[in-house]
């Protein structure tokens, strides 16, 4: 499944590419103070804030299709802290998977270690 959030045909890319004066704008604005807050203390929330923010956007379609989209998730809010919490979940086991594959001892430990992953997948 593949939900798209800010584009109606495409995904998020959230990667440390930014325009050349976001950094600037950043300090000068005191925009940092508005991530950390939106963010609330989530590492990648405030990577996806600070994306988010540094993309401008014209396109009044786009624009509102990220309406409707806000308008959504405020309307079920509980539903998505819910969707959002089972995918933290996910992404810390598949981290701690990760760690005990690089320094896992065989390969029958590492073919044992993705049975958790794939039980709670399944339970979503």
């Amino acid at each position: 499944m593949n939900v798209y959030l800010m584009y109606k045909d495409a995904d998020f890319v959230l990667d440390d590419i930014f325009p050349d004066n976001f950094n600037i704008q950043v300090r000068d604005l005191g925009l940092d103070v508005l991530f950390q807050s939106l963010s609330a203390g989530d590492e990648f929330l405030y990577s996806v804030v600070k994306k988010a923010c540094s993309q401008s956007l014209a396109d009044v379609p786009c624009i509102e299709y990220r309406q409707a989209i806000l308008r959504d998730c405020l309307y079920n809010s509980n539903i998505i802290r819910e969707f959002y919490q089972a995918v933290l979940e996910c992404l810390t086991m598949e981290k701690e998977k990760l760690h005990y594959i690089v320094f896992g001892h065989s390969p029958q430990q590492c073919f044992i270690s993705q049975f958790p992953s794939l039980d709670f997948s399944l339970k979503i």
